[in-house]
């Protein structure tokens, strides 16, 4: 998914990978790891296009994961610093 897609991105690499909004970084591993199984070039009935938007989904959801915590911290940060 390209960050210049925006949140319509990443409607598309939820799609993609079946999970919902809500769902942990958890839930989206185990949802990556059980299609790529099947969508692997290697897999019989494999199919490197498919593996691969699958790939990027999922690093998509990580990155959008990763910003949310680090964002979550900073605000707790300046809450504790603002009482």
């Amino acid at each position: 998914m390209d960050e210049k897609q925006g949140r319509g991105g990443l409607r598309g690499a939820r799609l993609a990978l079946g999970v919902s909004p809500l769902a942990s970084r958890a839930e989206v591993r185990r949802a990556f790891m059980a299609r790529a199984q099947t969508a692997h070039p290697d897999q019989p009935g494999g199919c490197v296009e498919r593996y691969r938007r699958l790939v990027e989904a999922f690093q998509a959801l990580q990155a959008e994961a990763s910003h949310s915590l680090a964002h979550e911290r900073r605000l707790k940060f300046a809450a504790a610093w603002a009482a």
